[in-house]
């Protein structure tokens, strides 16, 4: 027997072939299901119709056997043979529905002995337990027990005196064991109920590791050994890694082949969320009559904290799809450098103003400075800045205050700020430069991290501009920070200036929440609004756009209701203002035009009326639910 292989267009020549695949080739499965497909499309036609539930457990077996009995011989009739010794036979009966469970009787050759299948009480499919009912106990019980087993066995490689560190000991446990744990949670998990007896014996194991991470006596408290250890409740485990699984699922490609075998969604029940808030659950915690620690923690959390808001099934997240995937050419990041306290640090900076006087006598690029600063003792107020340059010409300047956050996130809002001025100017490279590597390296990462909607934002932007010509490039270089470079170190000054003078933005990071301090609950309605329109204010910078406040002063003080916090159509309570500040332009706001946004007002593509009309309609739902509140 001679085989060939064909790829594309091209065949190889015959080669003899005396034996079939290697045990566990990647070639096996495909060559056998090519073979038995023709098979099983017969088998299929030849079906009396659609699958249904039989009406009792012998009705099925009856069932059962006449089709073994039409697939066997299909594949007899193809040369194949069926094993009949690897047959299980298993019931699934309806709760308290079936009481006996027939056996299967088969004959594989007429006239012969018959072989008689006695139903299994478990069933073990790739790796999973099923019983009759469909509990997963037996399965939670089995993983559970090997997980155990697996923990108490880790005292060999060390103990509280020597060995391990609980760093590593923590280390080995999240990579070894908890997967094991959890191994097919997907079958039997349900976040909507408490499922306490199934979780007992992962929470079981989980402490039995924790006492070894931190080397504790038997008597000490679960919950306790899980904070000291940094293990996150085996619950809330289980329930991101639910959620996870839902997002994998969702972002695979529509002609997925497990998309394709999902039913169709059924149009009687809404569609998933495409954004998950993450509150703090801190919120949720009971009240008790001696209040827990983390009860003074969340006492000290005012009631209108912002959460922040994330989009995991956005078209930019679907891999494949993404800027990177699909511009992988136009993005170059230079990152890579020596420690400053190495001697190449010299040699490489040195390089690094070589490479910045190039960009000062090309014309047809444009390279821009960012930069974020953030103020602990104001209580973390930050402010974020960026200078455009076209050649020796500066062409635009731009601080704004980025409220209560860190570090990282003013440094992630100066970038999106330059790339989403450079993008509207015509060249074919744009450089980024910035003191912060994580920025850098996040600014085009639409995964969940902080901030992720500027990293969705500013792939949009740079996907419009590298589309109108793909031999576009933007660059995206780390510049060492007070290192005597004239254009960070102006846009460091701008930064530090915007967070002294520049009003502080009411919004705050939730890496923020826990450093706010408790606050009286506004009762004044306008005060209500004048802050929602604050909030509004920032949401446009965010996007490029400025914003001004007009709020009318109430005529009486017995005049002054909740029930006015709603925005009346005759007010103009929010103008839309375009700002283009230069250097030789000293007045930072003009007069407005408009107290409707438009394309000439707003930067293209950074806010489109449907964004603008569902955050308006957010700020009169808050004032509603604030009004009965306060009522």
């Amino acid at each position: 027997m001679s085989i060939s292989f064909r790829w594309n267009d091209l065949l190889s020549d015959p080669c003899p072939s005396d034996v079939g695949v290697g045990q566990g080739s990647a070639l096996s499965p495909i060559l056998s299901n090519l073979a038995i497909a023709p098979i099983l499309h017969v088998f299929s036609l030849s079906l009396p119709g659609p699958t249904h539930l039989a009406i009792s457990l012998h009705e099925n077996v009856g069932n059962l056997r006449d089709r073994y009995a039409t697939l066997h011989a299909l594949f007899r009739a193809a040369g194949f043979l069926l094993e009949d010794d690897k047959l299980e036979l298993m019931h699934f009966p309806l709760p308290r529905t079936e009481t006996t469970f027939p056996p299967f009787r088969w004959q594989p050759i007429p006239g012969g002995p018959t072989r008689i299948y006695l139903p299994n009480t478990i069933w073990r499919y790739l790796g999973f337990y099923f019983d009759r009912f469909l509990t997963f106990r037996h399965h939670i019980k089995y993983y559970a027990t090997r997980a155990l087993s697996t923990v108490r066995s880790y005292p060999l490689l060390g103990n509280a005196n020597r060995g391990l560190s609980p760093l590593h000991k923590r280390q080995l446990y999240i990579s070894c064991v908890l997967p094991l744990l959890t191994y097919g949670m997907r079958l039997w998990f349900n976040p909507h109920k408490a499922q306490t007896t199934l979780l007992k014996p992962f929470r079981t194991a989980q402490a039995a590791a924790a006492k070894w991470i931190l080397g504790t006596f038997r008597t000490s408290p679960h919950g306790g050994m899980d904070v000291l250890a940094g293990l996150l409740p085996i619950r809330l485990h289980l329930r991101k890694l639910y959620k996870r699984s839902h997002l994998r699922v969702a972002l695979l490609p529509s002609s997925h082949i497990l998309k394709c075998a999902l039913p169709p969604p059924n149009p009687d029940f809404p569609h998933a969320p495409t954004s998950f808030t993450y509150s703090p659950i801190l919120r949720s915690l009971p009240t008790r009559t001696q209040p827990l620690p983390l009860n003074f923690i969340a006492s000290s959390l005012t009631s209108d904290i912002p959460a922040e808001d994330f989009l995991p099934e956005h078209a930019e997240c679907r891999p494949g799809d993404r800027l990177v995937d699909t511009f992988p050419d136009s993005f170059i990041f230079h990152t890579s450098h020596p420690k400053k306290s190495s001697n190449l640090f010299n040699q490489w900076l040195e390089q690094f103003r070589d490479g910045l006087s190039l960009l000062r006598n090309d014309d047809t690029v444009l390279y821009a400075f960012s930069d974020g600063s953030v103020l602990p003792n104001k209580r973390n107020r930050a402010a974020a800045a960026y200078r455009a340059y076209r050649g020796q010409q500066e062409l635009y300047r731009k601080s704004i205050s980025c409220g209560r956050t860190t570090s990282y996130d003013a440094e992630l809002q100066g970038l999106f700020l330059a790339l989403h001025y450079l993008t509207s100017q015509d060249a074919t490279a744009i450089y980024l430069f910035c003191d912060n590597e994580s920025a850098l390296t996040s600014l085009f990462d639409t995964r969940l991290h902080a901030s992720q909607m500027l990293s969705v934002l500013a792939c949009r932007k740079a996907r419009a501009w590298l589309e109108a010509d793909p031999n576009r490039t933007i660059h995206l270089s780390w510049c060492p920070g007070h290192a005597d470079i004239e254009q960070n170190e102006q846009v460091d000054v701008d930064a530090k200036t915007a967070a002294t003078t520049t009003p502080p933005s009411p919004s705050s990071h939730m890496r923020m929440l826990g450093n706010k301090s408790p606050q009286k609950p506004q009762r004044s309605g306008n005060t209500l609004r004048t802050r929602c329109l604050t909030a509004a204010t920032d949401f446009l910078q965010t996007t490029g756009c400025e914003s001004t406040l007009r709020a009318r002063r109430p005529r009486s003080r017995t005049n002054r209701r909740v029930s006015h916090a709603i925005l009346p159509e005759r007010e103009p309570a929010l103008q839309l203002v375009s700002t283009h500040s230069s250097p030789d332009d000293t007045s930072s706001r003009h007069a407005p035009t408009t107290s409707v946004p438009d394309s000439s007002s707003c930067t293209a593509g950074s806010l489109s009326s449907g964004a603008l009309l569902a955050f308006l309609i957010k700020i009169k739902t808050t004032l509603r639910t604030r009004a009965r509140g306060v009522r």
